[in-house]
């Protein structure tokens, strides 16, 4: 999905399993979301943060949807956007200089 790498990020990262309300998940997804804007939390689900609401809901929005695609396409039946096709929408989708 062209907006995942658009506007949740290149990579998002996968935080272990912890216990819900405990300190070790407060500090992956602290350090998880110090470089990223998304992260999924194994066996709990996403967690997202943006500038604000409505960009974080936007992301929220677009996470949850290429999950569901990866979850309805079944283990090893989907890809991923190569480097390049991501190079491609930083240019001609977000406008960010060619380099």
């Amino acid at each position: 999905m062209a907006e995942v790498p658009c506007y949740c990020g290149r990579e998002i990262p996968v935080i272990p399993y912890y216990r819900p309300g405990s300190p070790e998940l407060a500090k992956a997804v602290t350090e998880a979301l110090a470089e990223h804007d998304c992260a999924l939390m194994s066996k709990h689900g996403q967690v997202v943060c943006g500038k604000d609401f409505d960009d974080a809901f936007q992301k929220a929005v677009f996470f949850e949807m290429a999950c569901k695609i990866i979850v309805l396409a079944g283990e090893g039946n989907y890809l991923t956007l190569t480097e390049e096709e991501i190079h491609d929408l930083d240019v001609y989708i977000l406008g960010k200089a060619d380099k």
